[in-house]
């Protein structure tokens, strides 16, 4: 082809066809600009297929971390919720004396140690951390996605503040409420009094705690962060099917 364009213009030189020559010139320029163009659409349209490859791989590795941490949250919620009820159980025994002494040991122990687990939500953050460091996270063409999964980390930190404060203050309550439960007779540990933990003030303030402040403020936020997961989770799976 290149050989033939040659040909052409040296017969028109050779001819002395001024005007043709130049039309065949700015055609020849034009044809070059043509190729350029086709060129570099072929280039950009292979990048992007790169491109959103490797954007479907990332969601595909996404989707999974997301899917893991709303089964976790989920199970954490239920746990927190059973703990809260509890609580609220107890607190109403404040005012009703006759239904706690007629409540069994069994049945108050089991209460109170499903009152006092803390179940920990530690979510996995790794392929969004990597998303984020590599930079990659701003080639997501959805913009919603986007912006949703970059507040996510902050949401978490905001959800698991009461879960942190139990941990950090509850363990205090217990251990004094587990001591001051001791029987000691002449200077000898007899065992546990397990209801007599009703009696103590470390014991009410901790219950009134997790009924009136951590449990309903935890499980307000963590329901929010959950939902949070789900909304981003709808946004992958858009993305993915398109």
């Amino acid at each position: 082809m290149i050989k033939l364009f040659r040909n052409i213009r040296q017969n028109l030189i050779m001819e002395n066809k001024t005007t043709n020559y130049l039309k065949y010139a700015i055609g020849e320029i034009i044809l070059v600009i043509i190729g350029i163009l086709i060129a570099l659409s072929i280039n950009n349209w292979n990048e992007h297929r790169k491109l959103k490859i490797e954007e479907h791989n990332s969601l595909i590795d996404l989707r999974s971390e997301i899917v893991s941490n709303i089964e976790a949250l989920t199970k954490t919620i239920v746990s927190h919720q059973k703990s809260y009820d509890v609580a609220k159980k107890l607190k109403d025994l404040f005012n009703d004396r006759e239904a706690f002494d007629n409540m069994p040991d069994s049945i108050f122990l089991t209460n109170y140690l499903q009152m006092v687990n803390n179940a920990t939500f530690d979510p996995k953050l790794g392929i969004l951390k990597s998303l984020i460091s590599s930079g990659k996270i701003n080639t997501l063409s959805n913009k919603e996605l986007l912006y949703s999964i970059s507040s996510l980390e902050d949401e978490i930190t905001d959800a698991l503040e009461d879960q942190v404060k139990i941990d950090e203050q509850m363990p205090d309550y217990v251990r004094s409420i587990y001591v001051n439960s001791g029987v000691i007779i002449d200077g000898k540990f007899q065992g546990l009094d397990i209801k007599s933990r009703y009696e103590k003030p470390e014991f009410r303030i901790m219950v009134l705690m997790l009924y009136n402040t951590w449990r309903p403020n935890g499980l307000l936020e963590e329901q929010e962060l959950l939902e949070s997961f789900k909304h981003i989770l709808a946004l992958i799976d858009q993305e993915i099917k398109k």
